[in-house]
């Protein structure tokens, strides 16, 4: 086996979540100096690519069947037969375990309750929640607000509530936008049984409601945090309106999310 496959099942592409985590920690940081960086570099280094890492291939090995049943993802190391579901266990365990024993040396009980929960919503996926319909699409988005909160965490700062809600609204409108992403790739709904039961209209429609809801929540939000308003108002209209609408916006999404 390649050690190219393995290093694909920590997909790296997808690391750019971990700009929630930046965000919290810049918004609330009393200073932004060199001891943040190396901070949060301690941080995407335990929490992405070690517990993330493991957490992706643990979801690839469970998602192995449906994703051999795919145009695009049936290519993916496990599901393509480059990596053996034994070894793609041991690999996704260890790095999980070697995530946890790297935060919890570094990092505060707080923070640490964040990869618990990451944990806990990954389990509950993979365990039926990926083939609840609804249920899926929130599961999918809430590692996003609690990424947003782990960053806000570690600089010492509890961020409001409409600050959660607001990221929480962000990330279900882009789990409908990918759900609708999924639906453009032939045969897709062969892949996973969810898929089959959402019309794109109503992914539409739900993710077009997000973005309504999250302009209320910051006009609530914009005179104490007229940046978080203007980042994430604005990344709600030009990813989840565009990505509905635009093919400029959408095309990079397919990319992305069909590897």
């Amino acid at each position: 086996m390649a050690y190219s496959s393995f290093i694909a099942l920590v997909k790296f592409r997808y690391h750019i979540t971990f700009v929630n985590v930046v965000f919290g920690a810049l918004i609330f940081a009393p200073v932004i100096d060199t001891a943040l960086l190396l901070h949060l570099i301690g941080l995407y280094v335990s929490f992405n690519v070690l517990l993330y890492g493991g957490i992706y291939t643990l979801n690839d090995l469970a998602d192995r069947h449906a994703d051999r049943r795919h145009p695009l993802k049936r290519l993916r190391p496990i599901a393509s037969g480059a990596v053996s579901p034994r070894a793609a266990f041991t690999f996704g365990a260890c790095l999980v375990l070697l995530g946890l024993t790297v935060g919890v040396s570094m990092f505060s009980s707080n923070v640490l309750w964040c990869f618990a929960g990451v944990l806990l919503i990954n389990g509950v996926y993979s365990a039926g929640g990926r083939e609840i319909q609804y249920l899926d699409v929130v599961l999918n988005a809430l590692p996003h607000p609690t990424r947003f909160l782990m960053g806000a965490l570690a600089v010492g700062h509890f961020p409001r509530r409409g600050h959660l809600v607001a990221i929480t609204l962000l990330a279900i409108g882009l789990s409908c936008l990918r759900r609708h992403v999924e639906q453009d790739v032939a045969g897709s709904a062969g892949g996973r049984s969810t898929l089959q039961r959402y019309a794109g209209t109503q992914l539409e429609v739900l993710g077009f409601a997000c973005v309504a809801l999250l302009a209320v929540v910051s006009a609530y939000l914009a005179r104490p945090a007229p940046g978080f308003t203007a980042v994430v108002l604005t990344a709600g209209v030009v990813l989840i309106c565009g990505g509905h609408r635009i093919g400029m916006v959408r095309g990079p999404l397919r990319t992305v999310w069909m590897r």
